[in-house]
């Protein structure tokens, strides 16, 4: 039998002798019609055993496998070169091995067989086969079967005795199963097949995750019982294979982005995959080909520099996890190189039905492999420098082979008070070698935010109403102007949002481009001099980065315009936060006065670093689409994070998905004031101390811990137009927060992640006595009681605020929001402990086994998101 036969379903269609007899013997003596078996009664032709002179001498075990490897049956035999028995091993075959001849005892290929050789005599048996299914439904629509192929597990029917008549019918439980010929033809069902047509190979299919059966009955057109055999299907969502390993649960971590100095691991649940348990396979990594590409041409090869041998073994996915690449990644010039990962349960080399793959989507790679971002791109830059009046002064970096390139992004960078349009070289030069048109601009900042917006507003008017004169029109026809990000460093921060509020509101209109033109803006230190109606980032993809030892827009309460945080609480769209622990205002360009402030100072040089690395990250995501730039936004720093950033850096980041993008909020904290009941409707009980909900805003404008404003530190929020809302409280020992579910709003397993955002309370007495990193237990609680817990420091965890003096006693600045993000098909991992489609509770577990011992929290943003 092929290796790659996932299963076989076994109908017997006539008795056996052995069969008969227990027939016979459980009252069934309707035997006449059933074939004869052979007839071992007449014994006259047998060899006189009492005759010795005639009985030739019994040959041994050995004779003709001398100094080889043989199977008698399931036992592997080796023998001496002399012909005597050295060794006799039972090789079980069927999951734990199988013998082969010349080789002994060997870990199977993945061959499924399901053996029932007396189910005629009613004994009916049921056996398993998986389908796993792609992560997201959209990764499939359109496929034919030559690709959807790779998705769907082989089964063999057959029967066990040469039959010419009788029918053998299929019939399904679910309607989400689908049966193919291998030659891509759909099998309608219920079918009803002449036995004649046995063995049949087919495909299995699920559109949906189910767990149902496919049953295969005979009958026979004697007067004798029918007999069938049942196949449970399981169709699961994959969670993917390639990833990290985790110390605690869930113990593994399926990632898409690897820096190109880390180890890239596989990982396989026998408890979501049971019916893979005892059989072997080999990890392949190969260069990245799309569905259509696999269809043609599904042979491995791989590129990690060689395959690794595995066996699923029974127990946890712990058991299971295997180093498929530790050396030498290949990163390649762009942000990264696209790799899938194959599980050969075939071991032949080439990817087929029955396998497993990471990677066979239409709209991406299994996994990546980045280099180090802040490294210059493949492109050799240069920049040129014109004007057409003092406010429409430009300096414009691209890439040298511009007119290869196609069309290309354009970025605009508006600089801040007292600043210069030329100080943004380390940003221009970056983004360009790697194919961006980059533009500097001269900023009229010092009247205020307004004017400072008029000029972002116009001088990208006028780089894209005059590309045909620009350098000499060497920009001419590679400048898009539909996909366009505005980077504001100070005022200027300030000055990119409120111009777009002006377009987004209407109240000014370019010649050559609209809102919707504007795809990303990113704001380093942003000024707050207009309240958050006027700079408003509305629906815009946002970004922010600011230091905490920025002596400038320095981030305390005592001062309203310097309170950045406001401006990415207020955004609608995806929100990025990048918070820098040690770097100043002018940091973040090349020749501002050093205005850093505080303990830890990482300088320039290294503060530049971060900057180069999450800028490239930010437009190679929002602007071109390219998936591995994300994971440096959505996952937390201290568990991944540009690999040419300093181990000494710290940062703070966090992700928020748009508002507007289908997601539910458990609790966002913006209706009501009552701790007990959530934004959604939904109860909340606690034994926390010290609950209050409120606007995320220091009421009394000092860092100092009191003990009279629960909300020290808080700078999300300051004016009344401010919507930034949260809730804090402490612990000191063992103790909970728990939301409860909507009724109708049971079912996370549509969802792909919880997401909340938590900081530590800066000053606070059990922050200054934890004095590190924090970190709690995430609990959910389904519908029978049934509980799946992670500890989210297997990820990262929320970082210690930044110890900067001044403004009242103490060390510690603004706090720090971070964001956890967990996926919900983690919960499951090791079996489902919990049932995902009726989760009624999520609980926040403190101190003890659950996380740091004590310690006081903000947390904001609950919720499922997709």
């Amino acid at each position: 039998m092929d290796a790659r036969r996932m299963a076989s379903l076994v109908v017997l269609a006539a008795a056996l002798a052995g069969c008969s007899d227990r027939v016979k013997s459980s009252g069934d003596t309707g035997t006449s019609d059933v074939p004869d078996a052979p007839d071992t009664s007449d014994a006259q032709d047998a060899p006189d055993s009492s005759d010795a002179q005639d009985v030739p001498e019994e040959p041994g075990p050995c004779d003709g496998h001398e100094g080889a490897v043989f199977c008698e049956g399931t036992v592997a035999v080796t023998c001496s070169e002399e012909g005597e028995v050295v060794s006799e091993q039972e090789c079980d075959d069927g999951r734990a091995g199988h013998c082969e001849d010349g080789v002994g005892c060997v870990t199977p290929s993945y061959e499924h067989v399901t053996d029932i050789a007396a189910m005629y005599c009613d004994d009916t048996l049921e056996d398993s086969v998986g389908v796993v299914l792609v992560a997201g439904e959209s990764d499939v629509t359109g496929e034919t079967f030559d690709t959807s192929r790779f998705r769907m597990r082989p089964v063999t029917l057959a029967v066990t005795w040469e039959l010419t008549e009788g029918q053998v019918s299929i019939v399904a439980t679910s309607g989400n199963l689908r049966l193919y010929r291998t030659d891509g033809t759909e099998i309608a069902l219920p079918a009803s097949l002449d036995v004649t047509q046995m063995p049949l190979d087919f495909l299995v299919h699920a559109t949906a995750p189910t767990d149902g059966t496919i049953t295969a009955r005979f009958t026979p057109p004697w007067d004798l019982p029918t007999s069938e055999d049942v196949l449970r299907v399981r169709a699961v969502r994959s969670p993917g294979i390639a990833g990290r390993p985790l110390a605690g649960y869930p113990y593994f971590e399926f990632v898409d982005a690897f820096n190109d100095d880390e180890v890239v691991s596989a990982a396989l649940d026998p408890n979501r995959f049971p019916d893979r348990v005892g059989f072997g396979y080999d990890i392949y990594v190969v260069a990245h080909r799309t569905p259509a590409e696999w269809a043609v041409d599904s042979t491995l090869a791989d590129a990690s520099g060689a395959t690794e041998a595995c066996t699923v073994v029974a127990g946890s996915i712990a058991d299971n996890r295997t180093d498929a690449w530790s050396t030498g990644l290949a990163a390649g010039t762009e942000v990264g190189e696209p790799y899938d990962m194959v599980l050969d349960f075939g071991r032949d080399g080439t990817l087929d039905p029955g396998d497993m793959i990471d990677g066979l989507y239409s709209s991406q790679a299994g996994l990546y492999v980045v280099k180090d971002l802040a490294l210059p791109g493949p492109h050799r830059t240069t920049a040129i420098t014109y004007s057409s009046s003092w406010w429409l002064t430009q300096k414009t970096y691209y890439p040298q082979d511009i007119a290869s390139l196609g069309v290309v992004p354009l970025v605009v960078i508006s600089h801040g008070n007292g600043h210069e349009y030329t100080w943004y070289d380390y940003i221009g030069e970056h983004l360009a070698s790697y194919g961006y048109v980059v533009m500097s601009h001269r900023n009229d900042t010092r009247p205020g935010i307004e004017t400072a917006s008029t000029t972002t507003l116009t001088n990208t008017d006028h780089i894209l109403g005059n590309l045909s004169t620009i350098g000499g029109g060497v920009l001419s026809g590679h400048v898009d102007g539909h996909r366009i990000a505005w980077i504001g460093h100070s005022r200027g921060g300030e000055g990119v949002v409120r111009a777009y509020d002006r377009l987004r509101d209407g109240v000014y209109t370019p010649a050559n481009y609209d809102a919707t033109d504007i795809v990303l803006i990113s704001s380093i230190a942003p000024t707050v001099f207009y309240t958050v109606l006027d700079s408003d980032p509305h629906d815009v993809d946002y970004h922010l980065i600011a230091g905490a030892a920025d002596g400038d827009v320095r981030g305390s309460p005592d001062c309203l315009q310097c309170q950045s945080f406001r401006l990415s609480q207020a955004a609608d769209g995806n929100v990025q936060v990048t918070y820098v622990q040690g770097a100043g205002h002018n940091d973040f360009n090349c020749c501002g006065f050093d205005d850093a402030t505080g303990p830890d100072l990482i300088g320039r040089a290294e503060a530049q670093q971060v900057a180069k690395s999450y800028f490239l990250a930010l437009v190679e995501h929002y602007l071109m689409g390219n998936v591995p730039a994300k994971e440096y936004f959505t996952r937390m720093y201290d568990g991944f994070h540009p690999s040419g950033i300093a181990e000494h850096v710290v940062v703070a980041s966090t992700y928020r998905d748009a508002l507007f993008g289908g997601n539910y909020f458990l609790d966002d904290y913006q209706a009501g004031t009552s701790t007990t009941v959530a934004s959604s409707g939904a109860a909340v009980a606690f034994d926390v101390s010290n609950v209050v909900e409120g606007k995320l805003a220091d009421g009394d404008l000092s860092l100092e811990w009191t003990g009279y404003d629960p909300m020290n530190g808080m700078t999300q929020a300051a004016e009344f137009y401010d919507a930034g809302r949260g809730v804090v409280f402490d612990w000191t020992s063992t103790a909970y927060y728990e939301i409860h579910v909507m009724a109708g709003h049971e079912d996370f397993s549509t969802y792909s992640y919880l997401s909340f955002r938590a900081c530590q309370g800066s000053r606070h007495p059990y922050t200054v006595a934890l004095d590190g990193p924090l970190d709690f237990t995430v609990t959910l609680v389904d519908g029978s009681g049934g509980t799946s817990s992670i500890g989210f420091d297997e990820y990262g965890s929320l970082t210690t605020p930044y110890k900067r003096a001044g403004i009242g006693a103490g060390e510690g600045w603004a706090n720090e929001f971070g964001s956890v993000r967990i996926r919900l098909i983690d919960f499951e991992t090791d079996g489902p402990a919990v049932d995902l489609t009726n989760i009624v509770m999520v609980r926040f577990e403190f101190g003890g086994t659950s996380g740091s011992a004590q310690g006081r929290i903000g947390l904001d943003d609950v919720e499922l998101t997709r």
